[in-house]
């Protein structure tokens, strides 16, 4: 049995050769057109020019509250800071009585008075 393999192969190459000018003749049209829609600014253009002046604003917020920072520990040197409720010593004696029970059951927990 006799297969001639030369004849196979040119054939072959010939039908790639021809493939790949056809597919390059059809492109090069393509990037010659000219586009048939109008362009506009898409709305992620804006969106992001939004976005810009945002992060802009953003930065120019201090990260700290200078004012309510000095206020805290102004109350904490004066030891008048503590959790305020619409009456603060009624918190206040019940903080001191939650410590005085804790204190107190430890107390009798490990026998020491």
């Amino acid at each position: 049995m006799w297969i001639e393999m030369n004849s196979l192969n040119l054939e072959l190459y010939a039908n790639t050769k021809t493939k790949k000018a056809t597919t390059t003749e059809k492109a090069v049209p393509a990037q010659n057109a000219q586009p048939e829609v109008e362009l506009k600014d898409a709305p992620s253009t804006e969106l992001s020019l939004q976005l810009q002046k945002f992060q802009q604003k953003i930065k120019e917020v201090p990260l700290v509250n200078e004012q309510k920072v000095n206020a805290l520990k102004q109350q904490i040197s004066d030891r008048t800071y503590g959790i305020l409720n619409a009456n603060a010593d009624i918190v206040n004696d019940s903080s001191m009585r939650l410590a005085e029970k804790m204190l107190s059951f430890e107390n009798d927990l490990f026998g020491k008075k």
